[in-house]
């Protein structure tokens, strides 16, 4: 009699403790899967800002070093397509022509880009024969997390930008 006894006992404690451990899984599993999501997404977003701020930095240079070649005209946006069609390339988008892409907008996966005229100076290394021509190109994308946190994101979507300026020395 006593061994069956002591054998509930035990069987009591058993129970008792895997509903404890169960407990504990649901309290401790949605703090962990947070956690998981926040470093994916930020992961993600970061690798998109790495390759938008690369994109960013090609397509200023593209510009500055090719703006005879391009018979680019500042007041329209012959600039704004080129500098969109290479970011769309390099962040393996579609390209689109499409000219409401201008500015930034809460769509995921849409890369708007605003090029500013090029400002030639003499100053750091240029003279009135072969000034300095400056080029800034300022970029953004849409970025869709897996995950909509609020206070953070914009309809869903976080506004990831990317600015570049280069430099180049026309006519040497």
């Amino acid at each position: 009699m006593r061994v069956a006894s002591w054998n509930r006992i035990k069987s009591a404690e058993r129970d008792a403790q895997a509903g404890q451990a169960l407990v504990e899984l649901a309290i401790v599993a949605p703090v962990l899967l947070l956690i998981l999501g926040v470093a994916l997404d930020f992961a993600r977003v970061y690798q998109r800002w790495v390759v938008l701020e690369a994109a960013t930095r090609d397509a200023a240079q593209y510009i500055a070093t090719n703006t005879d070649a391009l018979r680019i005209d500042w007041t329209g946006t012959d600039a704004d397509t080129k500098a969109r069609q290479i970011m769309a390339t390099e962040l393996g988008l579609s390209f689109s022509t499409d000219s409401s892409q201008a500015s930034c907008s809460t769509t995921a996966g849409k890369v708007a880009t605003t090029v500013s005229a090029p400002v030639t100076t003499t100053a750091a290394g240029g003279s009135t024969s072969n000034p300095v021509q400056t080029v800034r190109v300022v970029s953004c994308i849409g970025f869709a997390p897996l995950f909509s946190y609020p206070f953070v994101t914009q309809n869903g979507v976080w506004i990831v930008r990317a600015d570049s300026t280069y430099s180049t020395v026309v006519g040497r």
